[in-house]
């Protein structure tokens, strides 16, 4: 009798991972039709959709050579992490 019962235990389990697996690949489906059928509405405004210019005017040589730039950082002082433990939550905060 526990042969019997392991056996349709193993085929029930079987059954539900079939099933499963089934709904999901259905479930991806639908959501990959959907999303391939719904039309997107984009909106862009006027100002992008203008041709840019060949030309560089003055203004704009100005704001470049006026932008700040990043300056070289010492990475070597993140090596090290440092993890206190919260005692409220019991998450982890750096």
């Amino acid at each position: 009798m526990s042969r019997k019962s392991t056996v349709m235990v193993k085929r029930s389990i079987y059954q539900m991972g079939v099933v499963t697996v089934t709904a999901s690949v259905i479930w991806i489906g639908v959501a990959i039709y959907q999303t391939l059928v719904t039309p997107v509405d984009v909106n862009v405004p006027v100002e992008m959709l203008k041709p840019l210019s060949p030309v560089l005017s003055g203004e704009t040589l100005t704001e470049l050579t006026t932008r700040r730039q990043m300056e070289n950082q010492d990475w070597s002082s993140l090596s090290k992490v440092q993890v206190r433990e919260s005692s409220s939550s019991g998450v982890a905060q750096r």
